[in-house]
């Protein structure tokens, strides 16, 4: 009878540790970054509104992101990325929080601290592939175009793993 309970324990030991391994690595971040939608060009201002183009990229990425589980959304205060995000406020009631733009490495790095495990933020294009790379990730272009936006950069971190997908639409 001891030989059966040593083997027992030894088996049940390994299944635990096996088991807590498995637990971590599931236990990863999923972060959706995206540029906010098309903003109107035509005007003067520094902070201009969607144009109805940006108006419908806007309910797209609402519509991609809205079944992911999404516990936070991080946004900046301009109108652009207000309107951008604010379809997806509305469909998953998912509170969102503000960061400034020239702040967005410290933005990454409470990020990184959260206990949230799927997040979205809407950037600017001048941040997004740095934000990337400060999350570990390889940047999945060289630049971000002035006129490039129907993308969302879907960054799985697993420990110091880091892969980065493109989902266009």
């Amino acid at each position: 009878m001891k030989f059966v309970k040593k083997p027992i324990i030894l088996f049940l030991l390994l299944s635990f540790i096996t088991l807590s391994a498995c637990t971590n690595e599931e236990s990863g971040k999923t972060i959706y970054l995206f540029r906010h939608a098309e903003k109107e060009l035509t005007t003067k201002t520094d902070n201009p509104p969607l144009t109805d183009e940006g108006e419908r990229q806007a309910v797209q990425i609402s519509n991609i992101l809205k079944e992911v589980d999404l516990e936070e959304i991080y946004t900046t205060k301009y109108i652009r990325n207000l309107n951008t995000v604010k379809p997806l406020i509305d469909s998953t009631g998912v509170p969102v929080k503000y960061y400034k733009w020239e702040a967005w490495e410290e933005v990454v790095d409470e990020i990184k601290k959260s206990d949230a495990k799927v997040i979205a933020l809407c950037g600017h294009g001048d941040i997004l592939l740095p934000m990337i790379e400060k999350l570990g990730g390889v940047r999945p272009q060289e630049t971000i175009e002035k006129d490039e936006y129907k993308k969302i950069y879907n960054l799985l971190l697993l420990g110091n793993d880091v892969t980065v997908q493109t989902i266009k639409f």
